[in-house]
């Protein structure tokens, strides 16, 4: 008889908080459906699993293009094992996962999400003989909550799920790592009420908080600003001003958070001389961002322009390659002191 997880043809949803060993939102996350909140790039399900010579799992793509975007991640008692990548739009695939019939913790990664149109997803799990359960997302003692874009989820890493800096830096941090973003994410966003965002500084700040999942120690690292510039939806001091606001809104409801303040990162290819709608280069926002937090005890700027070099980008000049993604990982675990 086969068995099965997660959303299944008969609607069957992982139950609230089980979800996600590295939950992206406070909230439950069904499995096979592309989250209403466009938060569930490298969501991690975790399977404890024994007596079973294989798993079949079932992937989901919303890309027109397969490539290393859209990659799901396997990882076998915390080893990377090898990416699923589903080739064709909106296709249910199959694969299967060989083992040796012996307890094992088997994680599922889910690909990077862009807006909620790139984005390759674990659809259902299903197996033959032996057990299968859902590792619940553990309390630990220590959380970092990524608040970011593409840059941070990981996007041009080939595969995101392992080469991403975020990815990187969850095999070395003592604790766990959840991340509220998606690629083109701005911060106007969350305040604006575009679809798929909490619609209000409020909103975020709860769902921040919610992130850290009662973690005694609280760190935030906020990587937002890059779009926000590229949009042109606001100017620079109204950026600040928003940025200023969100700070002092987490540190009310919850003084124990340490916030990283990081500015965008450098970009290439003439970028930096580049106006946006407002008549502003990139360079206006990182100084707005970095003026946010004067005064804030809890709050440490960190200069963007120093975690990577224009070497270290892609084409295009935005997003860093695998080697800078790399690089990225390097120069915050240095920061967290890691």
């Amino acid at each position: 008889m086969r068995d099965s997880i997660g959303y299944s043809p008969s609607g069957a949803i992982i139950p609230k908080g089980s979800d996600f060993t590295d939950s992206l939102d406070g909230t439950s996350l069904t499995i096979g459906q592309f989250s209403a909140t466009r938060s569930n790039a490298l969501g991690r399900l975790s399977l404890a699993v024994s007596g079973c010579k294989s798993l079949t799992v079932f992937v989901l793509s919303n890309v027109a293009l397969g490539g290393v975007d859209c990659i799901v991640g396997v990882e076998i008692d915390g080893t990377w094992s090898t990416g699923l990548q589903p080739l064709a739009q909106g296709s249910l695939e199959s694969f299967t996962i060989a083992l040796d019939g012996k307890a094992h913790t088997v994680d599922l990664i889910n690909g990077w999400n862009s807006g909620g149109t790139i984005v390759a997803l674990v659809h259902s799990v299903a197996w033959q003989g032996g057990t299968v359960s859902i590792n619940q997302n553990p309390r630990v003692a220590k959380r970092l909550v990524v608040y970011g874009d593409s840059i941070s989820v990981g996007a041009v890493a080939a595969p995101i799920p392992r080469y991403g800096w975020v990815s990187r830096l969850r095999a070395d941090y003592v604790g766990r790592i959840s991340m509220q973003g998606w690629g083109g994410l701005q911060l106007w966003d969350e305040i604006s009420g575009t679809a798929g965002s909490v619609g209000s500084i409020a909103g975020l700040v709860q769902r921040i908080v919610d992130l850290f999942f009662g973690s005694p120690a609280r760190i935030l690292w906020d990587a937002i600003g890059i779009n926000d510039w590229a949009a042109g939806n606001w100017t620079a001091a109204q950026f600040g001003a928003a940025l200023t606001t969100l700070y002092n809104a987490i540190h009310a409801i919850d003084p124990t958070v340490q916030i990283y303040s990081q500015t965008p990162i450098i970009t290439g290819g003439g970028t930096e001389a580049y106006t946006n709608a407002k008549g502003e280069v990139p360079g206006a926002f990182r100084t707005a961002k970095a003026a946010a937090s004067a005064g804030m005890s809890w709050v440490t700027v960190v200069d963007g322009t120093t975690l990577v070099t224009e070497a270290d980008l892609g084409p295009g000049g935005i997003h860093p390659t695998t080697a800078g993604q790399a690089a990225m990982y390097t120069s915050i675990k240095a920061i967290l002191q890691l």
